[in-house]
């Protein structure tokens, strides 16, 4: 890692003491940095980024069991999205990149709620 020259006084002490701590881990992270920099970098480059993205087994094991229960709240939730201004477009593609996380049968399934809500 490459540090700056520390611009702001009153936190130049916290950083002096951080900075070895990171020069300990530097090179040493879990699972696959350069493809997690990869992928930030592809979604940076988007029209329209995601609003969120989780990165790592641990995120993904975190955020997998909630996601159970997504396509049966659907149905009550996707109306609001759109009373609050979200296009059908919108919601769409959150189901989309949702698939990623939660799988593609889920996604699926909450596609056909969508259109179901839709009117599709």
């Amino acid at each position: 890692m490459i540090w700056g020259e520390r611009s702001i006084e009153d936190y130049a002490n916290r950083t002096a003491a951080t900075i070895p701590g990171w020069r300990s881990m530097n090179g040493r992270q879990t699972g696959d940095p350069p493809k997690l920099s990869a992928g930030v970098v592809s979604i940076a480059g988007q029209d329209r980024p995601p609003l969120r993205s989780v990165a790592g087994a641990d995120a993904v094991a975190d955020i997998e069991p909630k996601s159970r229960d997504v396509p049966a709240q659907l149905g009550w939730h996707l109306p609001y999205g759109i009373t609050n201004g979200l296009s059908e477009t919108e919601l769409k593609e959150v189901i989309i990149h949702m698939a990623f996380y939660a799988g593609w049968p889920k996604a699926v399934s909450a596609m056909n709620v969508a259109k179901r809500v839709f009117g599709e």
